[in-house]
């Protein structure tokens, strides 16, 4: 039924604010500054005589919708003969409604000693405001805010409101109901949170919960929720150190929005739509029946996910449960709930060994639940697993969360939920959205629950099998918000709280959960899954082969499948002989232990491939897969079409270290060459955490690493992981420059771009041409650190020498690679000879830098091209030490350029990269420049991750170059980015001087090369260790900058030392008032160098990459 209200039209003050001998009366309203907002008298309509009630409503919409209600309880009456009523503030600050005797129908009772009346020179009276917002404000004469509405709700939510639980006396807000549609008093219905639990939103019947949110689970409750075509709602849970609150805001430009809680009993999310002219509702709570709190009963809940198919939401048991009366169950009564089918199973001590426990997704989790502080996702699962009569538990990491405020989560931000059996009350199914959970369900002791399936034993819903170890469980789950419900047989991760598959078996062919699927052991020793029906639905396909290789009598023990704890399902045969294993047949998952595998023979081998969706394990479109023809090198394909190619390989096995708070573990990716087949096989070192490659829906090969700090996966590495990495997205003859800042497509060396105003605009798919034709002959041009293009033809069994005559004496032949594999375990073959014919075969390069020991390619050029630039990427020291006389040496303006280069890069390390990283091994040996003289720093084999407020190190284990060490590393063994400024001072002199630092020439029977340039400082003849191949045509300003500076960062105490900030300023600016240098440490002088050593990865590795464990 329409209810009218009867508005007494305003008429006198209009403005935003109320002072002190002001009076509001019937026929006035005090107007919002923006107009959005009016405060006033209104009446209904039906009343005798008139009730009066104090109001704010929207000010600018036809219809009268009132917001806030001050005398909800005390209403004035109004009749022909009575004054009217007035709202007035005090000179003590308070807003008083009296009646028409002068009763006082309702005040602020503003208290505090701060709100007593200014005294007699006090020329800024107290006020009360109306703001834009809806929001009656008091203000102290000084500004401050006395009192306001938004702390005093009656049924309306705005935005900027709260909803609010205060940490110190557990009080929160309640949003109350009108009693009827023309009745603003008290109404029976109130929302907000229950102060005696963790955030969630209740609505109650007086006292009795009618419906209830989900628990906070750390994230935004909703994230950008479209109230209508022009504007999102942003609504946020916000911790403080005083309180936790909701409150939510709206985007510029949106219609009025507002929370209600009506006096029906529903919580509505109502939307202004100025077309209609009507509040359009956008959200309504409790939305259904059974999603009314406690509707099914214990240990059940509403599976609202049906809804999405437009069936009615229903009740339905937690598994491993039954109604506890079926007739009442099937009648519609669920208020008595489920009961268990088999009882928890408990080990002695009052503990289960190993418990097992399925997983609910997308759940919004039972109510009361016990809440455990500081538990990491592990300890929260063994938490459950201690206690006999623990039967549930869910866990949410409130760090990791992204909400647009800081989360204070008062020193504790984990949150671990457990269930007691009989407790698990008020559950829901929605669907695998933000703000829902996992629930790890504990299973009953059921007799297949250990790490086996035996011939005549059935694996069914509810039941798992969880391997030896723990680590890992097989058996039924429900991805997706499926109507009916799609079952999977999988195996999954048992002992981490996130739910992470690895493995499907029945990707194409789904189960649903009334055809009651289960999974068996055949006599025929086959594994099969199959429905009530007998319908099969997957099957391993080994009854035949493995039937026939048994004898008549070697049957009587049965075969066994065995899940174990590297996560591979093992169908073993009567005599203990393997006939089938999960790890031959992977989904989109890479587990330790597992093969990529191509057959030498028929060139067919297995694959990743991705999910469809994140909620559905059908195979998607993406997949990886590694190739031997014409080479061994990995490929993402997206259907048929390449989407990203790895390296070829070099015969070196890859491996990479990683770190994760305070240790380090390293992971192996090997290639094997067997006679029968080429493998890639995935290993890690002992400690690691659980890992993983996973071939995504997205189309991404990502290497996941599980955080247990943050209960979460951290993808390491990503591939393709930039634009310019997809497969051939540079066109021919171009590729990718990963050594720059942000990699980018460029030509290769004696190449343009074929359309210059495509590549200016970043469209490269046409590639480049060369600039001059070839001729046979010409000359080749060495590019070290590369990724070699696609489309190359193997020549086997060749040396270097006769790979590069095999294509300079084929005039089509534009580039050749050359390895020796003898370092790996290649078979018969231990060379590598790569060819290239015609410049549109040299698709899909990148330039790695000294990311990784890639190949080195040798393009040809015409000759006057090479002669320029014969030598692309060199040592620095080599080109640098020779003699004058041979024309050989580099001129003081490159000198200077590198000197400025290197000083960049460590402080790009040290200060401007997002970690801190400290080199350790900073020499002129490890510095290499390009074909334009630009240098790069190299190998980082020893560098070191710092955290954010650590500022040194200590290592027993000191490592690096004697004469670059700084004194309190090789002595003491301490390390900070003061001494890598120390090894760049030694580099400083070495360029300037020419002189080696363990050189003994040129030195004049000093020790070394610091104290000599230290000696002749003093003197004031730093001119003379000017190198003589360059003094005359140096600015000898510039060197003797660069002496200054160096003896700088070579001072015995580190705190002397500048920062790489201040060496890079002046060395770029210039400065003729540098301080005095304090003196360096003198050394004895050695004539060797501090074995190198590398603490955690063998020589032989494609690289290393230094990173810490979190998302992307």
């Amino acid at each position: 039924m329409a209810v009218l209200l009867l508005l007494l039209l305003p008429f006198g003050s209009s403005d935003d604010r109320l002072v002190p001998g002001e009076q509001l009366t019937p026929n006035e309203t005090v107007i919002s500054d923006g107009g959005h907002f009016a405060l006033g008298f209104f009446s209904l309509d039906n009343s005798t005589p008139a009730k009066l009630y104090l109001g704010i409503w929207y000010n600018d919409i036809p219809r009268l919708t009132v917001v806030w209600v001050a005398n909800r309880g005390t209403p004035a009456i109004t009749n022909v003969s009575s004054s009217a009523p007035t709202l007035v503030l005090t000179n003590t600050s308070n807003l008083v409604l009296s009646g028409a005797d002068d009763r006082a129908l309702w005040a602020t009772n503003i208290t505090a000693a701060g709100t007593s009346s200014p005294g007699p020179s006090s020329s800024t009276p107290p006020v009360a405001v109306l703001l834009n917002t809806g929001n009656l404000v008091i203000r102290s004469p000084n500004g401050t805010t006395l009192w306001q509405s938004f702390d005093h709700p009656t049924d309306t939510f705005l935005p900027g409101m709260k909803f609010r639980i205060s940490y110190r006396t557990r009080a929160g807000d309640r949003f109350v109901s009108w009693k009827g549609p023309g009745d603003p008093s008290l109404g029976s219905y109130s929302s907000g949170m229950d102060p005696g639990t963790l955030p969630q939103v209740f609505i109650w019947n007086g006292s009795r919960p009618l419906w209830r949110s989900a628990p906070w689970t750390g994230y935004m409750v909703t994230t950008d929720f479209k109230v209508n075509a022009g504007g999102v709602m942003y609504l946020q849970v916000v911790s403080t150190d005083e309180e936790i609150y909701i409150t939510f805001s709206l985007s510029e430009g949106a219609s009025y929005t507002r929370y209600a809680i009506t006096y029906t009993g529903r919580l509505e999310l109502q939307n202004w739509n100025a077309s209609s002219t009507v509040w359009d509702v956008v959200g309504r709570w409790p939305p259904s029946n059974c999603s009314f709190y406690g509707f099914c009963g214990p240990s059940a809940y509403c599976d609202v996910v049906t809804n999405a198919a437009g069936a009615a939401p229903t009740c339905k048991c937690l598994d491993g449960y039954a109604p506890t009366s079926s007739e009442e169950w099937s009648s519609g009564r669920f208020s008595r709930g489920c009961r268990r089918r088999e009882a928890l199973q408990c080990g002695g001590g009052g503990s289960s060994s190993n418990p097992a426990f399925t997983v609910l997704l997308g759940m919004k989790v039972p109510d009361k639940f016990v809440a455990v502080a500081n538990r990491s996702g592990e300890e929260c699962a063994a938490e459950c697993g201690r206690s006999c009569s623990c039967a549930a538990y869910a866990y949410a990491n409130l760090s990791s969360t992204t909400t647009t405020t800081t989360t204070n989560t008062k020193g504790n931000p984990s949150r671990c939920l457990v269930w007691d059996d009989g407790d698990m009350v008020d559950a829901e199914r929605i669907g695998v959205l933000d703000g829902t959970e996992t629930l790890y369900l504990r299973l009953g002791a059921a007799p297949d629950s250990d790490d086996r399936l035996a011939p005549g034993k059935r694996l069914s819903t509810g039941t798992t099998i969880i391997s030896d170890g723990g680590d890992f469980a097989l058996g039924f789950f429900s991805p997706s918000n499926s109507t009916p419900e799609k079952l999977y047989l999988g195996i999954w991760y048992n002992n981490i709280p996130r739910f992470t598959v690895v493995w499907v078996a029945n990707r194409e062919t789904l189960a649903i959960s009334s055809s009651a699927p289960s999974l068996v052991v055949t006599n025929t020793f086959d594994l099969v899954l199959s429905d009530a029906n007998g319908h099969i639905l997957w099957t391993a396909n080994t009854a035949t082969a493995a039937s026939s290789s048994q004898s008549p009598s070697s049957n009587t023990t049965g075969s066994v499948a065995v899940l174990m704890n590297t996560g591979n399902l093992i169908l073993r045969s009567p005599n203990g002989s393997m006939l089938w294993q999960s790890f031959d047949h992977p989904t989109d998952t890479l587990l330790p232990g597992m093969k990529i595998r191509r057959s030498h023979k028929t060139h067919e081998g297995n694959s990743l491939v991705s999910w469809n969706r994140p909620d559905d394990p059908s195979s998607g479109t993406f997949s990886f897969s590694g190739e031997i023809d014409p080479f061994v090198q990995g490929f993402v394909r997206n259907g048929s079409l390449p989407e990203w190619r790895s390296t070829v390989w070099t015969g070196f096995t890859v491996s990479s270290q990683f770190f994760q708070a305070n240790t380090s573990f390293v992971t192996y990716l090997a290639y094997v060459d067997t006679v029968d087949e080429m493998s890639m096989v995935f290993t890690v070192s002992d400690g690691a955490p659980p890992m993983q490659y996973v071939m995504s829906y997205s189309g991404e090969f990502e290497l996941r690493a599980w955080n247990r700090n943050s209960s979460e996966w951290a993808t390491l590495t990503v591939s393709p992981d930039v634009q310019c990495s997809r497969y051939g997205y540079c066109g021919p003859s171009g590729y990718c420059d990963y050594s720059d800042a942000t990699p980018t497509c460029k030509c290769l060396d004696g190449f343009e771009p074929v359309d210059n105003e495509e590549w200016s605009h970043a469209r490269f798919s046409r590639g480049c041409q060369r600039k001059e034709a070839l001729h046979c002959g010409d000359g080749f041009l060495a590019l070290p650190g590369m990724k070699v293009p696609d489309n190359f033809v193997r020549i086997g069994r060749k040396t270097l020498k006769e790979c590069a005559a095999e294509c300079s004496g084929n005039c089509s032949c534009v580039a050749y690679a050359y390895a020796d594999l003898n370092s790996s375990t290649a078979n018969g073959d231990a060379t590598r000879c790569l060819v290239w014919i015609g410049d549109h075969q040299l698709v899909d390069t990148q330039k790695m830098g000294q990311r990784t020991k890639a190949n080195a390619v040798k393009i040809t050029l015409p000759i006057l091209a090479s002669v320029i630039i014969l030598t692309s990427i060199t040592l620095i020291w080599v080109c640098k030490f020779k003699d004058c006389e041979r024309n050989a040496t580099l001129d003081w303006s490159i000198r200077f350029k590198i000197l400025k280069g290197v000083a960049r890069g460590l402080l790009y390390l040290h200060h401007d990269s997002r970690l801190t990283i400290v080199h350790r091994d900073l020499k002129a040996s490890n510095v290499l420049l390009d074909a334009e003289m630009r240098p790069k720093i190299a190998d980082f084999g020893m560098a070191r991750i710092f955290g954010d407020n650590q500022e040194s190190a200590n290592t027993k284990r000191v490592v690096g170059t004697y004469g670059y060490m700084a004194p309190e590393y090789a002595m003491e063994g301490i390390f900070s980015t003061k001494s890598d400024v120390y090894s760049f001072g030694v580099l400083l002199l070495e360029i300037v001087s020419g002189i080696k630092i363990s050189s003994v020439d040129r030195i004049l029977g000093y020790p070394n090369l610091i104290v000599y340039a230290w000696s002749i400082w003093k003197e004031g003849k730093a001119d003379d260790l000017v190198d003589k191949c360059i003094v005359e045509n140096c600015l000898l300003d510039e060197a003797l900058l660069c002496i200054h500076m160096g003896l700088l960062c070579v001072q015995e105490n580190p705190d002397d030392r500048p920062f790489m900030s201040y060496v890079v300023f002046n060395l770029e600016n210039g400065c003729a008032t540098l301080p005095k240098p304090n003196h360096p440490a003198y050394f004895a002088h050695r004539n060797s160098e501090i074995e190198q050593l590398s603490e955690d990865i063998l020589n032989s590795k494609n690289s290393i990459t230094l990173t810490a464990i979190e998302g992307r």
